[in-house]
């Protein structure tokens, strides 16, 4: 077989193996929810792992990022992009919960 029209070498494969991995981290994360193994804290680390794990998923088979040299640019703009967003999400969570608890606990 001509290894340029093999399925891994025309990027297809690539893609079959991201969708496989994606659907599977899917369904682990739905099945766990609906199964309920671990509730509470623990329970939403393995879900913020499941859905950390989806990302890196996302990134290598359908972004086709990796730490080529030529790509490291396009690479830290995006894990700068990450951070942003972590630092938005975690500092909106932080407000939220500090008006809540103060407004349960009547401190003004």
């Amino acid at each position: 077989m001509n290894p340029r029209t093999s399925l891994h070498a025309s990027g297809a494969g690539r893609l079959v193996t991201g969708l496989a991995l994606a659907l599977v981290l899917t369904l682990a994360a739905f099945l766990f929810v609906w199964v309920k193994p671990v509730t509470g804290g623990a329970g939403l680390s393995v879900l913020a792992g499941l859905a950390a794990v989806q990302m890196l998923v996302h990134l290598r088979y359908f972004l086709h990022m990796g730490w080529r040299t030529g790509k490291r640019d396009i690479n830290l703009a995006v894990i700068l992009a990450v951070v942003v967003i972590c630092i938005m999400v975690g500092g909106t969570i932080w407000i939220m919960h500090n008006l809540d608890m103060r407004m349960m606990t009547g401190t003004g």
